[in-house]
């Protein structure tokens, strides 16, 4: 609830909101070779679909 509130005072400093971002997204390194095809959708779903 601070983050909402701190987002509330920022908004009534700067005169408003005009924009949002909804942003999703992980990173798990591993070698292409070591990449099987659950991490790989695993990434696909989250970072490519995660924000809608």
């Amino acid at each position: 609830e601070a983050d909402w509130a701190h987002a509330v005072e920022a908004a009534e400093k700067f005169g408003g909101l005009h924009g949002l971002v909804n942003n999703a997204g992980i990173y798990q390194p591993a070698a292409l070779m070591e990449t099987d095809d659950a991490l790989w959708q695993r990434h696909v779903q989250i970072n490519q679909y995660g924000c809608w």
